[in-house]
């Protein structure tokens, strides 16, 4: 976590193009630059050709991001422009090590085969042994669920479900807070948005 970066001094945006411009659309790739507000009452749509709103003030839960990609960004960046004053968003996070310590043995092997379905089809949730990554999206999972997984499958998603229920780390954003969350080793998430003067940018890309 980077801390006190002004945003009169310290141009997230303009960092972000500069980083299009040195890689274009070669590795590492970068996703477009998303602005995080709370619903209003009346959405005014506002959009040009880098910034685009994304209006969500519903509870994250722990997840991590673009699950439904066959190659999931490595990086989660989140940079606090305005954390708003009424009730503090609280984020949360849990390392991927951590799920792994709370299941069993037989549940982290069930984990590991590809029967899952996402958006991109039937995947892993968990892939690697010494420094083992996750791809976890339990609406995702939910949605695009097209047969049964049998008892053993469920129970281990179940398990790992009920881990993902408990962040070990939470905190609020400040003011020029930013945020690099690894987007295979770390799940993310946040409690409800209350105030529409929050605003986050949230951008997804490569390790750089």
């Amino acid at each position: 976590m980077l801390s006190n970066l002004d945003p009169a001094e310290f141009q997230f945006e303009a960092l972000i193009h500069a980083m299009s411009r040195e890689y274009g659309n070669d590795t590492p790739r970068i996703d477009k630059l998303y602005e995080i507000r709370a619903r209003p009452e009346k959405i005014e749509t506002e959009k040009d050709n880098f910034l685009f709103p994304y209006w969500s003030s519903r509870e994250q839960l722990l997840h991590t991001d673009s699950s439904f990609l066959d190659n999931p960004f490595d990086l989660v960046w989140l940079y606090c422009v305005d954390e708003g004053e009424r009730g503090h968003t609280i984020n949360t996070l849990k390392h991927v090590d951590e799920i792994v310590s709370d299941l069993s043995n037989a549940d982290v092997e069930l984990l590991k085969h590809p029967v899952f379905e996402f958006e991109c089809g039937p995947r892993p949730i968990l892939s690697g042994d010494t420094n083992p990554s996750i791809r976890f999206h339990l609406p995702e999972l939910n949605e695009h669920k097209r047969s049964a997984y049998g008892n053993t499958y469920q129970q281990a998603l179940t398990n790992l479900c009920l881990s993902a229920s408990s962040p070990t780390t939470e905190f609020t954003f400040q003011r020029g807070d930013c945020l690099i969350i690894d987007n295979n080793r770390m799940l993310h998430g946040r409690s409800r948005v209350t105030d529409p003067a929050r605003k986050v940018l949230r951008l997804r890309s490569d390790f750089v």
